[in-house]
């Protein structure tokens, strides 16, 4: 992480391992985008607001795939807006290398509400157009306020 340096990716400060815990010091944002949109109703979001968003996520997750990086947990939850109105992602936990010859990787480990068709029908062999899935489950949310694939277990969902 100390190496994707990019103004649309949460910057890790240090790393550092405290009476057998291991800790992150990252970047402050003082909100989340599911904060902005789905919890907040009273917050009127422009057309010029959703395309602002969307383009700044798109150039974080432009920069991941760029370095072979899927996030691979896109969620509304895990994207921060700062004071200024810059989008951050974070929560890199599940993001994963990528690259060729194609392996398989662990299945489900994106959110439910954001998850790829592949990765519900069981498939360990999927790549970066994930993370574009999840953008798109994004940005209908910013637009219709709510979850686009709203559910608490695979077969609600489906």
């Amino acid at each position: 992480m100390k190496e994707l340096n990019h103004p649309n990716i949460v910057k890790l400060y240090d790393v550092f391992h405290l009476k057998g815990r291991l800790y992150y010091a990252l970047e402050f944002g003082p909100t989340n985008l599911s904060n902005l949109t789905i919890h907040a109703q009273d917050v009127i979001l422009e057309q010029k607001h959703i395309k602002c968003i969307i383009k700044q996520v798109m150039e974080g997750i432009s920069h991941l795939h760029s370095n072979w990086i899927m996030h691979r947990d896109l969620k509304s939850e895990n994207i921060i807006i700062n004071e200024n109105g810059v989008i951050k992602l974070i929560d890199f936990n599940s993001a994963k290398i990528y690259g060729s010859p194609e392996r398989e990787h662990t299945k489900n480990v994106t959110t439910l509400n954001t998850r790829a068709p592949e990765m519900f029908l069981g498939s360990g062999f999927y790549g970066p157009p994930c993370d574009i899935w999840s953008l798109g489950c994004i940005f209908a949310e910013l637009w219709i306020r709510n979850f686009i694939f709203e559910g608490v277990n695979e077969i609600d969902i489906l």
